[in-house]
């Protein structure tokens, strides 16, 4: 009888599964791999994970949106829907992500993803040489589940920082924090994860203020 596992860790029964805990620039390195063309689509950077589980799925779109890319119109809103999906279906412990098809056939330049890949880089260098296994009880069911959770509300609450500038950027930072955590065992990420989330719900509320 096979045992349960872990819907947070890649399938070990499915072949080709990525080796899990290489961090944030295993991912960048992987999208830098599709960003041969004029343009890559959403299903092609989703694919970059291979089959290592929606955390990495998660992580993505987090990245981008930390990223100068972020300013290209739609992108930050492109990105939230991702994050919500990934989050959503990771909470209900599906493995592998379902995307509608207008969202995995939409195109980004790939010179531009590329650059901004490029761009942090370094900084998730640095950040992946700080994360270890540490407080894992935060990473592990039903506190996992929680946190996937909030990643799907900051990826709803993104589309609305459309209207302002690289704000979205906050909340990327804030879900990539907690995904990275889920992914490491790392549950101090998980808990520095509100940091930007703070000026991210002070943006949220002075526009629901002003409409």
């Amino acid at each position: 009888m096979r045992q349960d596992v872990d819907p947070l860790m890649p399938d070990p029964t499915q072949a080709g599964v990525a080796p899990f805990g290489n961090g944030l620039t295993s991912i960048i390195d992987n999208v830098l791999r599709q960003c041969e063309g004029d343009t890559v689509s959403v299903g092609a950077l989703a694919s970059a994970s291979g089959r290592a589980g929606l955390l990495p799925l998660i992580l993505l779109p987090a990245l981008i949106a930390v990223s100068p890319i972020s300013i290209i119109p739609l992108v930050p809103t492109f990105c939230g829907i991702l994050i919500a999906l990934a989050s959503l279906q990771l909470a209900v412990g599906r493995r592998s992500l379902w995307l509608p098809g207008w969202l995995s056939r939409r195109a980004l330049p790939a010179a531009r993803v590329a650059d901004g890949m490029r761009r942090v880089r370094p900084a998730a260098g640095w950040v992946d040489r700080r994360t270890r296994r540490r407080l894992a009880l935060l990473t592990i069911p039903p506190l996992s589940w929680s946190v996937a959770l909030a990643c799907a509300a900051c990826g709803l609450a993104m589309p609305f920082l459309e209207l302002v500038p690289m704000s979205a950027t906050l909340l990327g930072a804030t879900v990539m924090l907690m995904a990275l955590g889920l992914l490491v065992r790392d549950g101090l990420m998980i808990l520095l994860a509100p940091l930007p989330m703070a000026p991210a719900m002070l943006i949220i509320s002075k526009i629901l203020v002003l409409t």
